[in-house]
């Protein structure tokens, strides 16, 4: 028994990263200081983060439940550990879903050329989708609006299809609050099996349309008043509302439609870009892993890190990626029961990749281009063939293989969170005073 049991295949101690040690040591204190400190920017600590939480720090821990391999040729095994399956606060999670998105968006894309838009908003507008998460469908929503009245008034094409894939992001790449959506749109309009490319686009009057359509529902639904919006439409630049396009991407370029979808639905942050200080006991967030540039990072106290992360943290049925017009569920339903598909568009033969499974293992051997059921001893086919939920038992077999979890100390915040000051890290809404001779809230 001790000779089959060699331990866990590629395990990852998510419990000793700075990003996990600080969530599990300073999370119980946030919840106890939230009403005091955060409630009134940040709205009321929802339920569905402290579950996210709690399944978060029980991720990729074996005690908390594990799996396991056998080979059937040598009898060589490991353990895996489960999964949370969180959105946004697991950052392997997260991955994996994106792994995920990226096959589905290389399947349904149409053979067309496409366009990768990003839409976003001004700072002074952050502070309302902050306190609410709901005001991210009006901000997807005016996106798709602006697509789609932009394609139909230039083309001149009455009654045809536009379409687009939408993935909605409330933070920035320094995790603070920056909502924004990524849009994966054919340049065009489809029309009888004919497809109406635009060559020229335009972005600046796409932002137009967005501009205008966002304030006049977020003014219908009573969120802003007149008098903002009036300052708003004062300040040059789109008053803040940029839409940039990236370029046309081949529908038919499978592996570059599959790494803009990953790029959109990208996890919102890396535990290699989170570092921990301990001299002030504060830690800095990357925008990227190699950190070359000298503004490319954030600094925050770790109460601040955990207010943001609760507020990135969708809720349970909250969507975070739209479907629309050719793309939506229903038109595509359509085209199968008509048996349609792409029939009548002209492109180039190319060879998809089928749906597949959604297993642990597929997704390992496309993270780490490893096989993980291709036995590492005699090269044969592994298999799960127990799955061990029992935390006692889990803990014995990992302590007599000596793979035991054994946790570094924990990081827990020491300043007093009643001293730290107002609109330190979030977008406040100032006063109309203030932003009546602030240009800077216009970027």
């Amino acid at each position: 028994m001790a000779e089959a049991l060699k331990g866990i295949y590629n395990r990852r101690h998510p419990e000793r990263t700075d990003y996990y040690r600080i969530i599990e040591g300073s999370f119980e204190e946030f919840q106890r200081s939230y009403p005091e400190q955060f409630e009134e920017q940040y709205g009321y600590l929802r339920t569905e983060v402290m579950k996210a939480i709690y399944s978060f720090l029980e991720c990729g821990i074996p005690e908390n439940g594990m799996a396991r391999v056998r080979c059937d040729e040598c009898g060589h095994d490991f353990f895996v550990a489960y999964s949370c399956r969180c959105r946004v606060v697991c950052p392997s999670c997260s991955t994996k879903r994106s792994i995920l998105f990226g096959e589905k968006v290389r399947e349904i894309v149409k053979p067309v050329p496409h366009l990768h838009i990003t839409f976003t908003i001004p700072k002074l507008l952050r502070a309302y989708f902050r306190r609410n998460r709901r005001l991210l469908k009006i901000l997807v929503q005016s996106a798709n609006y602006s697509v789609e009245r932009y394609f139909t008034e230039s083309l001149g094409i009455k009654d045809g299809d536009t379409g687009g894939i939408y993935y909605i992001h409330s933070q920035g790449s320094l995790f603070n609050v920056h909502p924004h959506a990524h849009a994966l749109v054919p340049a065009g309009i489809m029309k009888c099996g004919i497809f109406y490319e635009q060559k020229s686009i335009s972005p600046p009057l796409i932002a137009e349309i967005f501009r205008a359509r966002l304030l006049t529902v977020l003014l219908g639904q009573g969120v802003i008043k007149q008098e903002l919006i009036n300052m708003l439409m004062s300040w040059n630049h789109h008053s803040g509302f940029n839409v940039h396009v990236r370029g046309q991407i081949a529908g038919t370029d499978g592996a570059a439609i599959e790494s803009i979808a990953r790029y959109m639905s990208r996890d919102p942050v890396s535990v290699d870009r989170v570092e921990f200080n301990p001299v002030d006991n504060t830690l800095t967030v990357y925008e990227r892993k190699d950190r070359p540039s000298p503004n490319g990072y954030k600094t925050y106290t770790i109460m601040e890190f955990m207010a943001l992360l609760a507020s990135h943290i969708p809720s349970p049925y909250e969507s975070l990626v739209y479907y629309y017009g050719i793309y939506s569920s229903s038109h595509r339903g359509k085209e199968r029961k008509e048996n349609r598909g792409n029939q009548g568009i002209v492109i180039q033969e190319t060879k998809g990749i089928g749906r597949a499974n959604s297993t642990w293992a597929r997704l390992i051997h496309r993270i780490f281009e490893v096989d993980p059921l291709q036995c590492i001893k005699c090269g044969g086919n592994m298999r799960v063939i127990s799955f061990i939920t029992d935390y006692q038992t889990s803990k014995v077999i990992l302590k007599h293989i000596g793979e035991e979890t054994v946790r570094p100390p924990l990081v827990r915040a020491k300043t007093p969170t009643a001293n730290i000051p107002d609109t330190v890290f979030w977008d406040s809404i100032p006063s109309e005073e203030s932003y009546s001779h602030n240009a800077g809230y216009a970027n």
